[in-house]
Order: C-alpha cells, then structure tokens, then sequence
C-alpha cells in the first residue's frame, strides 16, 4: 500500500509494509497510521487528518547502522547520504586463493619430487641446490632466467649454461631433453611447462602456472 503524507507542504509518497502498525514520511518526518486510511471510505479524509508529530530538535536521530571498517559487505545510501550495510555478500569481493595462483612464478621439481622455487630474474641453480650434492654437477651449473610475458600473462623462462654469464661453461653442459647436443655458450632457450632438461646425471622439470 502507498499513503500520500498529509503534511500540505510535502505530498510525499508513503510505501507501507505489510503489518506495519505506523510509517513515518523520510522527508518531513511526519508520522501515520495506515489504518485510519484503511477505514476511510475514500481519500476524503486526508486533508482533515493531522497526524503531525514535530520532531525534537533537542534529540539527535538514532545514527545507522554501520558495518567494521573491514566489512566484506557493501554499503547502499540513503536518501539522506548515510550508508547502510546490506548485510549480503556480493560476487566483486576478490578470491584470495585465485589471487594467490596469479603470483606464482612456478619451479623446478627435482627427481625426489623436491621443488626449487623460482622468482623473477636470473635463478642460478647448481650442485649445492640439489640432493646428495651430485658430482656430476657444476657448483654453478645452469641459469633460468624468469621475465613477464609481454600480455601480463604467464611468464617467460629462458634456460643457459652459466658460462654465458661467467663465461666459464658448466662441467657436464646443459641438455633438454629430445636434443642430442648441450647448449652452446651463447645459447637461451625458452622452456615452458613439462619441460624436462639434465645437468649432468640429474633430470629436472620446469612446472609453471598453467
């Protein structure tokens, strides 16, 4: 049901809610009862009803309801500008789980299923970095160089013999797995995802986000 306020300087249009005892006008904060209206025959009566209680310009209003500071739920206003929780999660809260995937740079699973985690830039792996510090590598063997991808998605790796950074090459050389000769000492080669590649007798494998 919609009540017109009876207030001749306002007009304003009432919602009433079902069951609702009384309903005060938003604009002029003029109170009334639903129920006179409803025992009225027509709207003849509401110029001759005054249910005008003045407000107390000595009392403050009641403040609204705020949410924490920290609070996941958004704020609707009201007509007067005071924000209201909704009290309803809303599907732009952010997925922290997603969030956290999108920063990961990815690793290098050793044959014991250990990782080498990754991080953007030159990634220097060697003897020292895998189990049982295998003789057959290099105390500084490889390089994984680690970029973003030009379209901010994924990320680049290069892989290379030390020796193009240090100039002296690794003792054993770097193999990819599929190619019978070792990188040559000017060589970067892009790896991706699966990609198996040896530093002497170890086989390691590139994992990234997919």
């Amino acid at each position: 049901m919609i009540i017109q306020c009876t207030n001749p300087t306002c007009k304003n249009s009432i919602p009433v809610p079902d069951g609702s005892s009384y309903v005060v006008c938003p604009v002029c904060n003029t109170w009334h009862f639903p129920s006179d209206f409803d025992n009225a025959a027509d709207n003849s009566l509401l110029g001759n009803i005054d249910y005008g209680l003045p407000a107390d310009p000595h009392v403050a209003p009641a403040p609204a309801p705020q949410p924490p500071k920290d609070s996941p739920f958004p704020q609707y206003q009201t007509h007067d500008g005071v924000g209201i929780p909704s009290f309803e999660p809303t599907f732009h809260q952010p997925e922290p789980e997603r969030a956290k995937e999108k920063t990961t740079i990815g690793c290098v699973v050793l044959p014991n299923g250990s990782k080498l985690q990754l991080r953007v830039g030159k990634n220097i792996i060697g003897r020292n970095d895998l189990p049982n510090a295998e003789p057959t590598v290099s105390r500084k063997h490889c390089v994984i160089e680690v970029s973003p991808a030009a379209d901010g998605k994924g990320w680049i790796y290069l892989l290379y013999d030390i020796g193009v950074i240090e100039g002296n090459g690794s003792l054993n050389k770097v193999y990819i797995f599929g190619r019978s000769l070792p990188l040559g000492m000017s060589e970067r080669i892009p790896i991706y995802n699966g990609t198996v590649f040896s530093l002497g007798n170890v086989k390691l494998t590139l994992h990234s986000p997919v």
